[in-house]
């Protein structure tokens, strides 16, 4: 049986930072391959738990903080 590729993450900025995202450095919420910009910001968030997960990587700030979802290139 042949491995599956990673999912890409869907964000081009650090959803607790708001700076650059390291590909490498991910997890899944919600159903997504998240990136963050590194291991202390992705491990802010894995340490949260259910709703209060959710609500650091999904919420209004991150957005204000550059939380950027990737753009399809299948325009």
């Amino acid at each position: 049986m042949k491995a599956q590729p990673a999912a890409a993450p869907v964000n081009d900025k650090c959803p607790v930072s708001g700076a650059d995202v390291d590909a490498a450095v991910t997890s899944a919420f919600g159903g997504h391959v998240v990136a963050f910009c590194c291991n202390n910001c992705k491990g802010k968030a894995e340490k949260a738990e259910g709703d209060a997960q959710v609500e650091l990587v999904f919420n209004d700030k991150s957005f204000e903080k550059g939380f950027a979802p990737k753009k399809s290139n299948d325009s």
